[in-house]
């Protein structure tokens, strides 16, 4: 079976619409248009069949199930800054020392 990821950028998105109060906002913290944003949100939501933005004019929050993933996205996002953080280090190591001694 076949398991189909969701986009970094849209779990950027959804924990930034936590942290911000509207998806404009969070679209900015990504540099991202808004309707690209949108689009994202969107996807998220039809990836995992479950409602995780309410929007509205004074700005968006998430829903109860928005609030579960966005505790999870951010504990990817978190992961994913640590596997960079090491995979430069070794980067940088593997520079320092070309033979690998």
């Amino acid at each position: 079976m076949s398991v189909r990821l969701p986009a970094f950028e849209a779990l950027q998105l959804l924990v930034g619409v936590d942290d911000h109060g509207s998806l404009s906002a969070a679209a900015r913290s990504v540099q991202m248009s808004q309707p690209n944003a949108s689009r994202a949100i969107k996807g998220l939501e039809r990836r995992f069949a479950l409602p995780l933005v309410e929007r509205s004019p004074n700005g968006s929050t998430l829903t109860a199930q928005g609030t579960v993933l966005a505790h999870w996205a951010r504990q990817i996002l978190v992961d994913i800054d640590k596997l960079l953080s090491v995979a430069e280090g070794l980067r940088a190591r593997r520079i320092q020392s070309p033979c690998g001694g």
